[in-house]
């Protein structure tokens, strides 16, 4: 159900996952690694804000690459 609601985030707001990796650390807590196509900067912090704000997630991190 996580997944289902911050893919569709994503999706709202014009965003593209191109790569997901997923991890369980408890049974009801999951670690996600995505790469999410954006086309600049501010179109990223939307999404992130997006995701932010689900109920679902207890933290969100960029990382460069």
């Amino acid at each position: 159900m996580a997944l289902a609601q911050i893919a569709q985030t994503i999706g709202e707001n014009d965003g593209n996952i191109e790569n997901l990796a997923m991890g369980v650390r408890e049974a009801d807590f999951y670690e996600m690694t995505m790469n999410v196509g954006v086309r600049d900067l501010k179109h990223l912090n939307r999404i992130i804000a997006g995701i932010r704000a689900l109920p679902i997630v207890s933290s969100i991190t960029r990382i460069s690459g």
